[in-house]
């Protein structure tokens, strides 16, 4: 994966240097340049709210907001969409859960559509290494 600090368009610059499985004294290794022009755009803006649960809630101590908009301004309405496919905790002290049992997946998201998710936010029962189990929504 390769992040960029900013959309916009970014030159990548690649040397991959290869050995021949057996050694020769012709060719030691082999060096093939890559260059690769990537324009990256926006697809995501993500907006969150945090609010202490219902006193009534049990195993519930927060309720978390996600708002979701496909923010892809050169995108068509008719182009691929995007799914959210899953929210991770990176803590494993925290674990999320749908806020109701028989929650429905985010829809898919054309550019310009948007969705809100609510998402109860509680302490993990039981501390494992890493951060806690991610939330499939498929």
């Amino acid at each position: 994966w390769v992040r960029a600090a900013e959309a916009g368009r970014h030159s990548l610059h690649f040397a991959l240097v290869y050995e021949p499985l057996e050694p020769r004294p012709q060719l030691k290794r082999r060096v093939c340049p890559l260059s690769v022009h990537v324009r990256v755009r926006p697809s995501l803006a993500v907006e969150h709210a945090l609010r202490p649960a219902h006193a009534c809630a049990q195993a519930c101590r927060h309720v978390l907001g996600l708002h979701v908009r496909r923010d892809s301004s050169e995108g068509s309405p008719e182009g691929p969409r995007l799914r959210l496919a899953q929210v991770s905790s990176v803590s494993q002290g925290w674990e999320l859960a749908p806020l109701s049992g028989r929650s429905a997946p985010p829809p898919a998201l054309a550019a310009g559509e948007e969705c809100v998710v609510h998402l109860r936010l509680g302490q993990a029962a039981q501390h494992g290494p890493g951060g806690g189990a991610p939330l499939p929504f498929v």
